[in-house]
């Protein structure tokens, strides 16, 4: 491999973010976003790592929510349903993750127009006042519309 491609991965490298470890009292507020025909295993998988980390782990590390555009009840595309869910609007104004589930192609189309969109941009683009990380899980197909996301 010829030395210049190392040398542009590593000054790739250079523009990784880094997160500082949490501190004892620290509680990280991860918000996990569907809507409806997202893909249930995009929100459950991360539920339950996260759930699974706070009930094995020392202490409670995670403040897991769970958010849909307009609150309530999100039917995945497999029909199943998830109660509960905050409306984005009313989420903490400090989240430290926002995990965005991927679901079927109308269903994207739906969520990926405004406001859902603005939403998810005014956040990723004020991470000193708002969430350092806006990203989604490996079955998602979110059409990022610019590079404020991350992946």
């Amino acid at each position: 491999m010829p030395s210049f491609y190392c040398e542009a991965v590593v000054a790739e490298m250079s523009n990784i973010c880094h997160y500082p470890p949490m501190t004892a009292s620290q509680i990280r507020k991860i918000a996990l976003i569907g809507y409806a025909g997202a893909q249930s295993l995009d929100l459950v998988g991360p539920l339950e790592v996260f759930s699974m980390a706070n009930r094995f782990g020392t202490r409670r590390a995670y403040e897991i929510l769970l958010a849909s555009p307009e609150g309530g009840t999100i039917i995945c595309n497999s029909g199943l349903g998830l109660a509960g869910s905050v409306r984005l609007d009313d989420l903490p104004a400090e989240l430290d993750t926002i995990l965005v589930a991927g679901g079927s192609d109308d269903a994207l189309r739906a969520v990926a127009a405004p406001p859902v969109l603005d939403w998810l941009r005014t956040r990723a683009s004020a991470p000193s006042r708002g969430t350092p990380r806006v990203t989604w899980p490996c079955t998602s197909r979110f059409p990022a519309p610019d590079t404020s996301f991350t992946r």
